[in-house]
């Protein structure tokens, strides 16, 4: 009899953990109350059916994999279509912890990492994937029309559930490209605001750190502030600037050389492709990365792409502008400008595996985010600036303003691996600290 009750209390102890489990992971990831939720069932076979459901807040994808009466385990591969892009989500597994990646036509067939994160749990006794993915990471925003959203699985069957991305809010004012005292090209499709109090926060400071304008360049058309930066192609106003050797984490070979800086009126960044190891001609990972970037100012984070999340192959020696697109977490708000950054495909001095110097390629990105493009910005406080990109390194860039010295990023789960400066006119310089620093 104490057998029999022992073995009774195991099991609903078991499976009120299982239950609990499910409950708190759940909320870890942050994901919406799916009872609201509709379920679509698949399977081969009609008898032996689960579920999916999907949703979305227009900031992350949602969706669940219930696997109902199935006895296979829970697939990793799922195949999802957002307006006209598609992807294959995997899910991989490293220390207990479910990441996702994505893969397709709608990441022009590069493998984008971290693009979310998932759970597995158990709902009675069938085992449960539920997973939250990064719109941005993936190169997704709103449009101005609503965007059908579909999830399948070749392991589960061939029905798909079904969801919609609606469609961006529409702004009343017109944004423009704008600085005090520079000159820009630059055109706005939407809207933006005033960047007075987002100057404010990136660069706050006596009157004698403030920044002014070489109005040498404004002629050329291009973005060109205090930092003496054309945004051009040319790349040659960058060979004083102080550079940070970014890469991810285990893959040290497939460097980047990066710069984040800030003046007055726009913050500015580069990015140089440059692995170590290749045989000539374009080797290792020397592309053009178009999607991932991640700019937070003030704790307000927006998403830039290039060229429409599109690649561009060029010639060595050949440049190209490319359009930046502004996505505003905040807000919702997409807002795309030309004339603001500058690809190209440059020579770079390489190592074969008998240690011979060969000559190969990469490419080069400088670009300028105006501030005037960053609305959502003044009612946030702080004044650290980030720049992330999980396609291309692991950690952030950062800038900050005020002269008090160095401001640690606080969190779980990235590393700060970058220095930069940012120049001033006075006497004061905005530094930043890290492990890394080259020149």
């Amino acid at each position: 009899m104490r057998k029999l009750l022992l073995s009774i209390l195991t099991f609903a102890g078991a499976l009120i953990f299982a239950l609990t489990t499910s409950a708190v992971q759940a909320a870890v990831l942050g994901t919406p109350d799916w009872s609201g939720v509709t379920a679509t069932s698949f399977g081969y076979d009609g008898t032996k059916t689960g579920t999916y459901k999907i949703t979305t807040d227009g900031t992350y994808l949602y969706f669940q994999v219930n696997m109902g009466s199935l006895t296979s385990s829970i697939p990793n591969d799922y195949q999802v279509t957002i307006g006209s892009k598609d992807f294959t989500l995997t899910t991989s597994e490293t220390n207990g912890t479910l990441t996702l990646s994505a893969r397709g036509g709608g990441t022009n067939w590069q493998t984008i990492s971290n693009v979310g994160s998932a759970v597995k749990s158990v709902a009675g006794t069938s085992p449960v994937l539920t997973a939250k993915v990064s719109l941005a990471t993936l190169g997704v925003k709103q449009t101005n029309s609503a965007q059908a959203i579909t999830l399948s699985c070749y392991d589960l069957g061939l029905q798909k559930a079904t969801a919609t991305l609606s469609a961006a809010p529409v702004e009343s004012t017109t944004g423009s490209d704008s600085n005090a005292n520079s000159t820009s090209n630059s055109s706005s499709t939407t809207s933006s605001s005033s960047s007075a109090n987002a100057v404010s926060q990136a660069l706050a400071g006596s009157s004698s750190d403030q920044a002014t304008t070489d109005s040498d360049q404004a002629a050329n058309n291009n973005t060109a502030g205090s930092l003496g930066i054309t945004i051009d192609g040319d790349f040659s106003d960058w060979a004083d600037k102080d550079m940070s050797d970014m890469y991810i984490t285990g893959d040290s070979d497939n460097l980047k050389k990066a710069s984040l800086l800030a003046d007055e009126d726009n913050i500015y960044f580069y990015v140089a492709m440059m692995p170590k190891l290749g045989n000539g001609g374009t080797s290792g990972y020397a592309d053009f990365q178009a999607s991932g970037y991640q700019l937070n100012v003030g704790g307000v984070i927006y998403d830039l792409d290039f060229n429409n999340n599109s690649t561009v192959t060029l010639s060595v020696g050949q440049k190209q502008a490319v359009t930046l697109g502004v996505y505003n977490e905040k807000t919702a708000a997409y807002t795309a400008y030309t004339n603001d950054a500058y690809v190209a495909n440059k020579k770079l001095t390489q190592y074969n595996g008998s240690g011979q110097a060969v000559t190969g390629n990469g490419y080069v990105l400088e670009c300028s985010v105006p501030f005037s493009a960053l609305s959502g910005t003044s009612n946030t406080a702080g004044q650290t600036i980030t720049l992330a990109n999980s396609n291309l390194w692991t950690g952030k860039l950062q800038t900050t303003g005020g002269s008090t010295g160095p401001v640690l990023l606080a969190g779980v789960g990235f590393v700060i691996a970058s220095v930069t400066v940012v120049k001033l006119t006075g006497n004061k310089k905005l530094t930043l600290k890290s492990a890394r620093r080259t020149k």
